[in-house]
């Protein structure tokens, strides 16, 4: 890492990320305690969403699978955003009661629960479930890899329209019966049928952020992060690969390589694949 990607700003400060502005690419809902989490640490966050996520258009298939949960032996979620969408699905079927623990424990006769990694653990707890996997690593891999299965043991997944085939096919080749059902849609910002358009207009809401709207120039910035190859395929298809002297900043392994598959040269990549890694990453940036 050179010392002109990531400059020192005024020397020693008491806040390690002081002066530095970084974009941050995630949807804008999601965008908040990020953002949050940067200005604590001095750093100047701007909001440039390059993905939007959405409910779907068509929900049957989720319905479906949502009515019938008893038929699973687990439920898989790999993010957040998938807990979330479920539960407005859930409510509105009138079952959003159907997965939470009892007083002694998971009820008799329901699935067994997974989530991918800490963040989507706490949003199940939020909601009354204590997940009963959480894999070390927090990547779709090693959930599929390390993932308590008997054979033909019955896998519910519910992920992003676009989600990466690994989970799957893992699992499939361990045996199990795996139906991989869509619980929300993923759409670059801009993009038909999604992303704001018209004119640009500020957006303050995360932690006193702004947002750079579809349609302008990328935002002067010392580092971009991304939290998704679907961030990175959603910013350089609205922006372009960052100029030179703008450090590229990784949540994991898998986020890297597709950025490093779009052509950016990536300068760090999280230890922990969480936010709290990132911003570990970001601080590294400035170590010697």
């Amino acid at each position: 890492m050179s010392a002109d990607v990531v400059p020192a700003v005024g020397g020693a400060t008491a806040a390690p990320l002081a002066g530095l502005r970084v974009l941050v690419t995630r949807a804008a809902a999601d965008a908040g305690g990020f953002a949050e989490a940067l200005r604590a640490l001095g750093a100047e966050p701007v909001l440039a969403p390059a993905i939007e996520v959405a409910p779907l258009e068509d929900t049957s298939a989720l319905d479906a699978a949502l009515r019938n949960l008893r038929a699973w032996g687990w439920v898989v979620f790999t993010s957040a955003n998938g807990v979330r969408h479920a539960w407005r699905r859930l409510e509105a079927l009138g079952l959003e009661g159907e997965l939470e623990d009892g007083e002694h424990g998971r009820r008799p006769g329901l699935p067994r629960v997974a989530a991918i990694g800490p963040a989507t653990a706490a949003a199940l707890e939020r909601r009354g479930v204590r997940p009963d996997f959480v894999p070390r690593e927090y990547v779709a891999e090693a959930l599929a890899r390390d993932l308590p299965l008997r054979p033909g043991a019955r896998v519910l997944c519910l992920r992003a329209d676009l989600a990466r085939p690994a989970l799957r096919e893992i699992l499939l080749g361990r045996g199990a019966v795996v139906d991989d059902v869509p619980a929300y849609r993923t759409t670059a910002v801009g993009a038909a049928g999604g992303g704001r358009g018209g004119s640009p207009e500020p957006d303050r809401d995360a932690g006193g952020a702004t947002e750079s709207s579809a349609g302008e120039e990328a935002p002067a910035v010392d580092v971009v992060t991304f939290t998704s190859p679907s961030t990175v395929r959603g910013h350089v298809a609205r922006f372009g690969a960052p100029p030179p002297g703008v450090a590229v900043v990784c949540i994991g392994p898998v986020t890297a390589r597709a950025a490093r598959e779009t052509g950016l040269e990536v300068h760090a990549v999280a230890r922990r694949y969480t936010i709290p890694g990132l911003l570990e990453a970001l601080r590294s940036l400035r170590e010697p």
